[in-house]
């Protein structure tokens, strides 16, 4: 697992490798009602432009990804696993994975996906 806020506001992290054969399960994230309301693994990470996501990733929580202005592409290893992309919301705001992500142009979800 890769935990909730664990790289969150890492404005300089541009670029993320998993090693193949990676066997994280979950990308953390969630949102309270305190300040600053989310704390996905890798929201504010301004610089991040893509992500490959691992095959054995099972679970991507709310707002994991959050805010990613320059996040552009996502892909997902082929045989992924997944199951879930998270996202709650607030009375007054939306936590989705990847809410703001204003330069993300489309994701091909895999076929495993159970839950959005």
């Amino acid at each position: 697992t890769i935990e909730a806020a664990a790289f969150m506001g890492c404005s300089s992290l541009a670029t993320v490798t998993f090693e193949k054969g990676s066997q994280l399960k979950t990308i953390g994230g969630g949102y309270s009602s305190y300040y600053p309301n989310y704390y996905g693994a890798f929201a504010d990470c301004t610089a991040l432009t893509s992500i490959e996501i691992p095959a054995s990733v099972e679970t991507i929580e709310a707002a994991a990804f959050m805010r990613c202005s320059k996040l552009a592409t996502v892909t997902f290893e082929k045989g992924s696993q997944l199951k879930t992309i998270g996202g709650d919301y607030s009375s007054s705001y939306y936590y989705g994975v990847f809410s703001d992500c204003t330069a993300l142009k489309s994701i091909e979800i895999p076929a495993s996906v159970e839950t959005i």
